[in-house]
């Protein structure tokens, strides 16, 4: 978890949703466990700039895990 770009709360929602009915606890409590172990995350040294381009100008791509296709 010594990555700059990750977040406790984004480990937490990851885990929560691939874990979903395995996990019965809460962000506190995955705060307080996280804190007792010793586990931090590094902030970023330079924080990401939002920027606006024209149109036609860049992409954006959305990652997605475990995708299945339905055929009709």
């Amino acid at each position: 978890m010594a990555r700059p770009s990750v977040s406790k709360k984004g480990v937490f929602m990851y885990l929560a949703r691939k874990h979903a009915g395995e996990i019965n606890w809460n962000y506190n409590t995955f705060k307080w466990y996280t804190r007792k172990k010793g586990i931090e995350l590094r902030k970023a040294a330079v924080p990401h700039v939002a920027y606006e381009t024209d149109p036609d100008e860049q992409i954006q791509v959305d990652w997605k895990e475990n995708w299945y296709y339905v055929k009709f």
